[in-house]
């Protein structure tokens, strides 16, 4: 027999079209990631009432996201949403703690990787098989934007958005000021 939603995704989904805060694609993303934790909490602990949520049940849901090999920016993403959720919440039972307390208390690392991963650029024999690829179809624009990336060091998108002027004075003086991208 199939049921409806489980109380906890029924709250869930009643403060969610109360809540005015951040645009409908954040409140969207948020409440389906909200609603995922809300499965999970009912499902493990048979929680039934969202003021009864606490750092337990996100500690061992950050564990089962691991499990299922989530990266950790979306674990922390979910974070943030199920926070936000809570923010809603009216007198909540437990106040949930921070990423660094439940680190702690848990010994979970949730992976925060840095904002910049490092070089991103492609390397030489990507740059070499796309040249190549180019070539055999007689396309020499792609060619050309790919030797720009490759002397500058730019993305892709950086390089088709410049005019030529710009790619012209950047290949002379080795200079590009990046002002906007490709849309």
């Amino acid at each position: 027999m199939i049921s409806g939603p489980s109380p906890l995704e029924a709250q869930t989904k009643k403060l969610f079209r109360h809540i005015r805060t951040g645009s409908y694609k954040t409140r969207a993303q948020y409440m389906g990631k909200c609603l995922n934790f809300a499965r999970f909490c009912h499902n493990t602990y048979k929680v039934s009432n969202i003021r009864n949520i606490n750092t337990d049940h996100l500690a061992a849901y950050i564990v089962t996201r691991q499990k299922d090999n989530i990266a950790g920016t979306t674990i922390c993403d979910d974070l943030s949403a199920i926070r936000f959720l809570m923010d809603h919440v009216s007198n909540p039972r437990n106040q949930i703690s921070t990423n660094a307390e439940i680190e702690e208390q848990y010994d979970l690392l949730l992976g925060n990787e840095p904002l910049n991963p490092g070089n991103r650029a492609w390397a030489i024999n990507e740059y070499e098989t796309f040249i190549h690829s180019c070539e055999n179809i007689n396309a020499h624009n792609p060619i050309d934007v790919s030797v720009l990336c490759i002397s500058m060091g730019l993305r892709i998108t950086e390089a088709v958005a410049s005019t030529r002027s710009q790619a012209e004075y950047a290949l002379r003086t080795r200079e590009y000021q990046v002002k906007h991208e490709a849309c």
